[in-house]
Formats: C-alpha cells, sequence, structure tokens
C-alpha cells in the first residue's frame, strides 16, 4: 500500500499523466463497445470514470491534509507520534488486500444475474468497476479508521490554545480533513447506489404492492444491495454524527483542563489583597467555557449539514425509485 499511497499523495486530476490515462481508459471502453455493443455502456463508463476520479481526489486529499497535520504537530511528541503512527497504518500490506472479498461479492453477483457478459466489452466493465470498488474500500477503510485515530486523541497530551480550544490549529486541520472526506464520500455512495440502481433497474418489478425479482441468483442480487444500504445509506450518517461527537468530547476534555488550569492559579491568590486578579482569572475560565465546542469551520457549517442531508436522502431514495417507476409508467 506504501507505493500506491505515494502515487495517490502526488495525484492531480489536472495532472498531464492523469489526464492521458482518463482519456485512454476512455477511448478503450468506446473501441471495446463499438465492437461488443452493451445497453447504456457510455452511461455506466462515465459514472464509474468519475467515481474512480473522485476516489483517488478524496483519498489524494485525505493523505495531504494528513501530511499537514503531521508538519504541524512537530513541537507536540505525543499527538506527532499518533499521527506518524496512524500514516504507518494506512501503508500495511493488509489493507491493500481488504477490497478483494467486497470486489468478489459485487463482481460475481453482477455476472450470475446477467448485468454483465463475459465479452470483450463485459471484461472491460469488470476491470473499470473492480478499480472503482478496490479504491472506494480503501477510501471507507481510510475514513473509518480516522475515526479510530480521533477517538484516541483524548488519551493524548497535547497544547492547546488558552482561552479557545477548539481553535487550536490541530483541531482545525483535523476537522477540515473530516468534512472534506465526508463531502466526497457521500458523492461517490449516491453514485455508486445510482449506478447499481439503473444497472439492476429491469431485474426487480413492482405489481399490486408486491415487489419481484427476476434474477438468476437472488441471494447475491439481496446480498449486494444490502451492503449498498448499509454502507452508504444507514452508515454514513451516523458515522459523520459520531465523528463530531468525538470531537467534541474531545475538545471539552481540553476545556476542562483548562479551567481547572485556572482554578489552580486562583488557589495561590491571596483573596484579600488579589481581587481584582482573581476576577480577571474567573472572566478567562467563563470565556473557556463559552468558548466553542467545535472548530469554527464546523459550527458554521449549515452547508455541510444541507449537503449531508441531501445527498443521504438521495442516496436513500434512489433505489426505491428503480423499483417504483416500472409501477408509475405501467
Amino acid at each position: 500500500m506504501e507505493k500506491i499511497n505515494s502515487y495517490l499523495l502526488r495525484y492531480k486530476l489536472t495532472n498531464r499523466v492523469s489526464m492521458i490515462s482518463l482519456a485512454s481508459l476512455f477511448l478503450i471502453g468506446q473501441v471495446s463497445d463499438s465492437f461488443v455493443k452493451h445497453n447504456n455502456f457510455i452511461f455506466y463508463q462515465v459514472i464509474l470514470l468519475g467515481i474512480i476520479v473522485l476516489e483517488f481526489s478524496a483519498i489524494s486529499t485525505f493523505l495531504i491534509k494528513l501530511e499537514n497535520l503531521q508538519n504541524e504537530t512537530q513541537t507536540e511528541p505525543e499527538l506527532h507520534s499518533a499521527v506518524k503512527e496512524y500514516q504507518k497504518s494506512l501503508n500495511k500490506k493488509a489493507v491493500g488486500y481488504l477490497p478483494i472479498i467486497f470486489i468478489f461479492i459485487f463482481m460475481f453477483s453482477i455476472i450470475q444475474n446477467g448485468f454483465v457478459f463475459l465479452n470483450i466489452t463485459g471484461f472491460y466493465g469488470i476491470g473499470l468497476g473492480s478499480a472503482a470498488f478496490y479504491f472506494g474500500v480503501i477510501a471507507y477503510y481510510y475514513y473509518v479508521t480516522y475515526l479510530f485515530f480521533l477517538q484516541d486523541l483524548k488519551k493524548l497530551n497535547f497544547s492547546v490554545n488558552n482561552y479557545a480550544p477548539a481553535y487550536t490549529p490541530y483541531f482545525i486541520t483535523i476537522t477540515d480533513n473530516l468534512i472534506t472526506v465526508e463531502k466526497f464520500f457521500f458523492v461517490i455512495g449516491f453514485l455508486y447506489t445510482l449506478l447499481y440502481s439503473i444497472m439492476s433497474f429491469s431485474s426487480v418489478s413492482f405489481h399490486s404492492w408486491k415487489i419481484t425479482l427476476n434474477v438468476a441468483n437472488e441471494y447475491w442480487f439481496i446480498l449486494t444491495w444490502v451492503l449498498i444500504l448499509l454502507f452508504f445509506v444507514i452508515a454514513y450518517p451516523i458515522l459523520t454524527i459520531y465523528s463530531k461527537h468525538i470531537l467534541k468530547i474531545t475538545i471539552q476534555l481540553c476545556k476542562i483542563k483548562k479551567i481547572q488550569e485556572q482554578f489552580a492559579l486562583i488557589e495561590f491568590l491571596d483573596k484579600q489583597t488579589q481581587v481584582d486578579r482573581i476576577n480577571s482569572t474567573m472572566e478567562i475560565i467563563s470565556r473557556i467555557e463559552n468558548s466553542a465546542s467545535l472548530p469554527l469551520n464546523l459550527t458554521n457549517s449549515l452547508f455541510n449539514k444541507f449537503f449531508s442531508m441531501f445527498f443521504t436522502f438521495i442516496t436513500f431514495i434512489t433505489p426505491f425509485i428503480s423499483i417504483y417507476i416500472e409501477h408509475l409508467l405501467a
């Protein structure tokens, strides 16, 4: 995984190599489809290529911001060490093998149920789809393990802003990375759901409020839909809420620590002759208590909340649209 991460760390869509690779993949697909036609091929091809580009961009952005965090924390031994250890965990070879089981499940289901045929165009589609699934699973893994990294922050000892811990540069960088990755993955999740919904549209019929599956292997078909709904419709909203919860707890603990430090100062002040100093310290305590519980770029993220809710809703209704559309047109 180290070589893959090294490449993705330098990845840019506007890079000449990236543009040539993308154009070559597109042309190879078009040539194969000219020999053996596949229904809606251009639609599937554009979405899969789009998903791969988004996955590359998401992972690249994530790794770059993680590199920035490592540089920012050089003066904080414990935090810096934790970031480096997390980066090392992403380079483990085992991570590269993780997507194989998911690729097998989806490709086997797609082939078994006749969504793709074993011809030149089909092999191209399987290869492109496998690549999309591979980097999608890797990106998902990075996101989930990042939450574990955030959860461990509260166990570490590092300095924070004396009056508003949430505005400490580390927290801002950490949160910015979290928000950026979540935006990428909501769009990716929607595209996966849309793609599979349209691919399996003709295999699902709705008559008299009864759903009928017209597939060769119902078990694998249902399993793939369960995975899509589980990871993209159910898990993401829960994980995004949980990520904010983790940050709030960590920042709250930092606020408590700073308040305790101020109270410790008061203990050494003379209650008779240093009243002004005590009052000013109490004002500082009040400022810390009332300071933000999350970084500014998250507390003011009305757009982020709307964005997340909108794509979650769209992702949720997409499969149902594919089921009901036949009934509505009947």
